[in-house]
């Protein structure tokens, strides 16, 4: 069952720490969200943590399919309540600064880089054009 997104954040919330064991993931948004809702992350390096964290500042990155590591990073976490609360803030700055409206930036500059040098209007130039007007109208309405 799916939970709202009042739910999520409720259990962010009520978490000192995010814990993300999983042994493949693409980029797991999830990560962001646990983030941005001030939660240090420990996950494997099959996700996007090493992406988005710092070992030892939002967080810790382990290696995949060992359980005995993510029992130590619990029971350090349970041991550090201060500095979890320090990697908790950390993380939360850093998930700010993934933003849609970088996203959307980093989107039109690789379609771009992808189409230098052509001179022809085809279907990829009307997308890359496209993709910047969206962001244009996105940005200065507020829409994400």
């Amino acid at each position: 069952p799916s939970a709202s997104a009042g739910q999520l954040l409720a259990a962010y919330r009520s978490a000192d720490l995010f814990v993300f064991p999983s042994l493949a993931e693409g980029f797991g948004q999830v990560l962001l969200e646990a983030m941005a809702a001030g939660l240090p992350i420990v996950a494997t390096g099959r996700t996007a943590a090493p992406d988005l964290i710092r070992t030892g500042e939002e967080g810790f990155v382990i290696p995949p399919a060992r359980a005995e590591a993510i029992a130590e990073r619990i029971e350090w976490a349970a041991a550090h309540p201060r500095r979890l609360a320090e990697m908790g803030a950390a993380a939360a700055r850093t998930a700010r600064q993934f933003t849609w409206e970088r996203f959307r930036s980093g989107v039109a500059e690789a379609v771009r880089t992808i189409l230098e040098g052509r001179t022809a209007q085809g279907p990829l130039e009307r997308a890359a054009e496209a993709v910047e007007r969206a962001a244009e109208i996105g940005v200065s309405h507020g829409v994400v």
